[in-house]
């Protein structure tokens, strides 16, 4: 009898301890998701494809950037500048950890002059303080599907825009990221819903900083090299 309850207790503990590994593991898949989605939101983009073939469609370009925040917080923040000739989008996207998904939480800014080309700035100095955010925020989860891209809505409540309501969806890939907003008024009507396919034109390029120190490093390595081939034809002679 002691011995089955022995058995008993052994199999409990190991239910236990593979419960446990099972949401270790898990908590460390969504914080690697929250690092891969926000690498993927990272760089320069355009939807000038989609305008080769639909030129009804408005050209935008998206530049953004990894920025952090005055204050500590447990997500990774990314700015998010979106341009076209027809209007200007300057968003804060915080990406932090859900239960089962990523969860994407999306600002505006109360001064967005204080932000604009925040891109252009080297790493250090791209820091957002929070009191140029609204308390509000729009927010939806990016689940990510086993052939490896995130998709997310938050269908159908969205989120108020003035007197109309906003409704998004998301499907983002390493080089793509497809979006699309449905505007509807207060009563419900819809009013516009253009899907865009934003294509990755390249990642983020380096501060100028950083690019004065890589011709640096590029003149120095070949200087160094040229000395140690000519030592080497002299000590041959």
């Amino acid at each position: 009898m002691n011995r089955l309850k022995a058995y008993a207790v052994t199999f409990l503990l190991s239910l236990l301890t593979i419960s446990t590994t099972a949401n270790a593991a898990n908590a460390t898949t969504i914080a690697q998701q929250i690092k891969q989605v926000a690498n993927w939101f990272t760089g320069f983009f355009d939807n000038s494809q989609q305008v080769t073939q639909k030129p009804t469609v408005p050209l935008i370009s998206i530049t953004s950037c990894s920025i952090q925040l005055d204050s500590a917080n447990n997500s990774k923040n990314i700015y998010f500048e979106q341009e076209s000739s027809f209007f200007e989008r300057l968003r804060l996207y915080s990406f932090s950890q859900g239960n089962e998904a990523v969860n994407l939480s999306i600002r505006s800014f109360l001064d967005p002059n204080a932000v604009r080309g925040l891109c252009d700035k080297p790493q250090s100095m791209r820091i957002i303080p929070t009191s140029n955010l609204p308390i509000t925020s729009c927010n939806l989860s990016l689940v990510l599907l086993p052939d490896k891209y995130y998709t997310g809505s938050n269908s159908p409540d969205g989120c108020p825009a003035g007197s109309s309501r906003v409704v998004s969806s998301i499907t983002v890939r390493r080089d793509s990221i497809l979006s699309l907003d449905e505007i509807f008024n207060s009563e419900g009507v819809l009013l516009a819903n253009t899907p865009i396919e934003f294509r990755r034109v390249s990642v983020p390029e380096p501060s100028p900083m950083l690019a004065i120190i890589g011709v640096g490093i590029w003149g120095a390595t070949t200087v160094i090299s040229r000395q140690l081939k000519y030592l080497s034809q002299k000590n041959s002679v």
